[in-house]
């Protein structure tokens, strides 16, 4: 699966992500660009190609990341497109 990072995370996190096309959002040409999947875009993904996985952490850090990693890698396995999975707390 081709995953896109938010340019807020560091690009370490791809190394988390095993067996999936992962890359940034500053390496894909998204830098600088708004957050399209926050508030009110995050309930408008029907009949998109894309789904969004979502880290419910008190940081961006990488080590508050890093213990939800599993939890993702097993939402990927069968995310459908159109959909919004929360990982975390």
């Amino acid at each position: 699966m081709r995953i896109l990072l938010d340019e807020c995370v560091k690009q370490r996190m791809r190394n988390h992500l095993p067996g999936h096309e992962c890359q940034s959002a500053r390496y894909a040409g998204f830098g600088g660009l708004k957050r399209w999947a926050s508030g009110r875009y995050e309930q408008n993904l029907a009949g998109r190609k894309i789904a969004v996985v979502i880290f419910r952490t008190k940081s961006i850090a990488l080590k508050e990341l890093l213990p939800h990693a599993p939890e993702a890698l097993v939402a990927l396995q069968s995310i459908k497109p159109g959909r919004v999975i929360h990982v975390g707390r």
